[in-house]
C-alpha cells in the first residue's frame, strides 16, 4: 500500500467504516452474509487479522446473524472453512453447490499471532 503516497491508513479506515456501516444498516433480514475467502495467504498476519476483524465486526453489528459458506456435495471440506469459489470450481465443478452455516469458533475470532522471524531461523553451532 506504499504506492498510495501515505493515503493507505485513510483508505483502510474508510473501508473499515464502510464495512461497519454496511453490517449495521443491512441487518441481514433479506440477505445473507457469505464468506468465501478460502485458505489463501494463511501465513499472512495482515490477511488473518482482516478476516478476524470482518467476523468480529459482523458479530458486533448482527449478534444473532448467521455467516454462510459455500459447500459442495463432492468436495471434502473438513480441513478448511469458507472455501473460495475458484477452489470449488476446480475440485467440484460438476457437483451441486449450496450454502451452509459457517460455525464461528472462538479461535476464528482471536487475534492472530504476529510473525516472529526468529522462530524460523536455523541455528548453527560450532562443533569441534
Amino acid at each position: 500500500l506504499r504506492y498510495l503516497g501515505g493515503k493507505s491508513d485513510l483508505i483502510l479506515r474508510n473501508f473499515k467504516n464502510f464495512i461497519v456501516n454496511f453490517f449495521e444498516f443491512n441487518h441481514f433480514k433479506n440477505t445473507k452474509f457469505i464468506v468465501a475467502w478460502g485458505n489463501s495467504m494463511a501465513s499472512s498476519y495482515a490477511c488473518k487479522k482482516s478476516k478476524v476483524n470482518v467476523l468480529n465486526m459482523f458479530k458486533n453489528a448482527v449478534p444473532k446473524g448467521i455467516v454462510y459458506q459455500l459447500i459442495s456435495s463432492d468436495v471434502d471440506l473438513r480441513s478448511q472453512t469458507a472455501p473460495h469459489p475458484l477452489y470449488l470450481g476446480i475440485r467440484g465443478n460438476n457437483s451441486k453447490w449450496s450454502l451452509a452455516e459457517l460455525h464461528i469458533t472462538k479461535e476464528m475470532l482471536k487475534e492472530p499471532e504476529k510473525y516472529n522471524p526468529s522462530n524460523n531461523l536455523i541455528k548453527f553451532t560450532k562443533e569441534g
